[in-house]
Parts: structure tokens; C-alpha cells; sequence
């Protein structure tokens, strides 16, 4: 067995997730991500914060990893048939981040979510749309009926950069959209929403990721690992939590020279 660390784009494992060659491995416990957890994590992304490692495993070559993974990571199994896929990499840290991811890129809204676990569903199958929003800058859940209110587009826009077959959909997208705005908007009032767009569109594709790849492990060791890792460290009490949220820095020392004898 032996690690390897690296850093790539975080398009670039989306991409990996999105043909299915990387799938969570069965261990993992259900999705548990309610709609503030992921607003939270695309906001992290639009002001460049770190959003944590991924850890994956390459088990030996004797195992068989269809028997070692779940069928499902987010909306993939939905839209592709991976009962008799392999993947060629497990996820053992990272499933609720990258589901969330791609859920974001997913551009069927229609997708049947009959097969979702009760968190997942809450949030990925409640009805409501995930959108860009001008107004806020932000990624957010809006109502259906409300996703396209004002200056708005489907937030698997801002994931374009993943294949050709999205950026494509994107540009068709947006044309369409003009024609909508420009039934109520100024020209110049789009061009700031289609820059800000960018600018958030770039952020996505641009965002980095550490990953730790655990190579030739066998299912025994991947085990151990995992449950290392949910249970290593102290959790936070709550007087140190509250400590946090009110440090501010100290303010600099006075180091003004002192006066002079007359």
C-alpha cells in the first residue's frame, strides 16, 4: 500500500464522477447534506475558500471494485445504468461534497429522484430549483416558478467547464435567456449580470482540490483508514466555538518611541 498526494482541478474530478470511473466506496454512509450545508459549499467556491481534501482508494488488483462501491453518487446512476460498471477509483472522503457537485452540474431537473435517501430527497428532490442569482451573487434554491425571475440562470451553467456537451447546452442557454431579459432589463444591467456570471463561472473552473489516493490497499486496510478518519481528533466544545466566533485580532502594540528629555 502507499499514498500518493496530489492537487488537481476540481472540474477534473467532476468530470471523473460524471463517466462513472469514480463511485463512493460502500462503506460510506448515506448523503446527509440539507440546502444550507450546500449553499454554503458553492459560496465557499465563488470567494475562493478552501473547501477541504478528497480521499480516494485504488484498491489491489485482485479486487473487484463493482462489489467494493455503491451504484450511485448523486444524480449518475440515475441518468447512466452502473449496476454492471466498474469504477476504477473509490471516494472514502469526500461524498457529500462531490454529490452536491453533482447534483449543481446535473442539467435535467425532471430527473426521477424516487431512488434518493430521505436527506437527499429533502434536498435534491423537494422541487425547487438551484440558480445563479444576480440579485445576491450567490448560488441558492429558489421555487420552480421562480427560477427565472429576474436575472437568474440554472446553476449547471456555472459547471460548463466539466464536458463539450455542457458547454454547448450553456451557450444555447444563455441566448435563449437574453431574449427573456431583455423584455425587462436595460442592455447594460445584462452585460454587469453576464459579467458577474463569468466571474462566477471562472471561479468553478478554476477552483483547485487536494486529493490523497491510497494505492493497492486491500478492503481491510481502506477500512481501518476510514474509521481512523471519522473518528480521529477532539470535536469542538461549545465555549471553544463561541471563542472563535468572537476572537478579533489584538490590536498592534505601541512601539512609538518614548519622548525625549528636555
Amino acid at each position: 500500500m502507499k499514498t500518493v498526494q496530489s492537487a488537481c482541478f476540481l472540474a477534473s474530478l467532476l468530470a471523473d464522477a460524471t463517466t462513472g470511473r469514480l463511485m463512493p466506496a460502500d462503506m460510506n454512509r448515506p448523503y446527509v447534506w440539507e440546502k444550507a450545508h450546500v449553499e454554503t459549499l458553492f459560496d465557499s467556491i465563488l470567494k475562493q475558500i478552501p473547501i477541504g481534501s478528497f480521499l480516494l482508494w485504488q484498491p489491489n488488483g485482485k479486487a473487484n471494485l463493482s462489489q467494493l462501491s455503491r451504484s450511485r453518487l448523486g444524480p449518475v446512476a440515475i441518468l447512466k445504468d452502473l449496476q454492471s460498471h466498474t469504477p476504477l477509483s473509490l471516494l472514502l472522503d469526500g461524498q457529500n461534497r462531490l454529490a452536491s457537485l453533482m447534483w449543481l452540474a446535473n442539467m435535467r431537473p425532471d430527473l426521477v429522484t424516487a431512488q434518493l435517501s430521505g436527506t437527499e430527497k429533502a434536498t435534491w428532490g423537494s422541487g425547487e430549483a438551484l440558480v445563479f442569482d444576480g440579485d445576491t451573487g450567490s448560488v441558492i434554491f429558489v421555487p420552480s416558478a421562480l427560477a427565472q425571475e429576474g436575472l437568474r440562470v440554472p446553476a449547471w451553467m456555472l459547471m460548463r467547464s466539466i464536458s463539450a456537451e455542457q458547454s454547448v447546452a450553456t451557450q444555447k442557454g444563455l441566448r435563449q435567456l437574453y431574449l427573456h431579459w431583455e423584455t425587462f432589463k436595460s442592455e447594460h444591467e445584462i452585460d454587469l449580470f453576464l459579467t458577474q456570471f463569468e466571474a462566477a463561472a471562472e471561479a468553478f473552473r478554476d477552483a483547485r482540490v487536494t486529493v490523497t489516493t491510497i494505492e493497492d490497499a486491500t478492503a481491510e486496510e481502506a477500512r481501518a483508514i476510514f474509521l481512523r478518519i471519522c473518528r480521529v481528533g477532539v470535536q469542538m466544545s461549545q465555549v471553544d466555538f463561541d471563542r472563535a466566533v468572537g476572537w478579533t485580532p489584538k490590536p498592534p502594540a505601541d512601539v512609538s518611541p518614548e519622548p525625549e528629555c528636555p
